[in-house]
């Protein structure tokens, strides 16, 4: 299944209802890639737009869907786990970015002591029940 890219207010929309706001929601996986360090003579350069993190996370709320949340172009993230549900989600546009947070909030100042991921894209899809990284 094709990813779904949230690039407008109405985009966010359809992500809030069609995840339910991952209300009931577990996270079950975490994958962060940086392929933006390079070596060379005396420095290292890094790109940002290189980053992606990868999260899937089990809705109970939507009959055990698993959705696939995958952020590039990370400035900024924080995932805390201690075996605690989503009760809400929230998606906001902060200074050109994108603002994933696991609790209502429509400000950057309101991530704080939450799990939030700050990124220029942010895509997501349900996973098909059938899909070999099912839980």
């Amino acid at each position: 299944m094709e990813y779904n890219t949230i690039m407008t207010p109405q985009d966010i929309e359809q992500f809030i209802e069609r995840v339910n706001w991952l209300h009931d929601g577990y996270l079950i996986s975490l994958s962060y890639r940086n392929k933006g360090i390079e070596t060379l003579p005396c420095e290292y350069l890094f790109d940002r737009t290189r980053t992606c993190l990868t999260m899937r996370i089990l809705v109970t709320s939507i009959w055990d869907q698993v959705v696939e949340l995958v952020f590039e172009d990370i400035l900024e993230w924080n995932i805390k786990e201690d075996q605690s549900d989503i009760l809400e989600t929230s998606v906001f546009f902060h200074e050109g970015y994108l603002v994933w947070v696991d609790a209502e909030a429509d400000t950057y100042v309101q991530c704080a002591g939450c799990s939030y991921v700050v990124a220029r894209i942010m895509k997501w899809r349900i996973e098909e029940k059938d899909d070999e990284n099912s839980t």
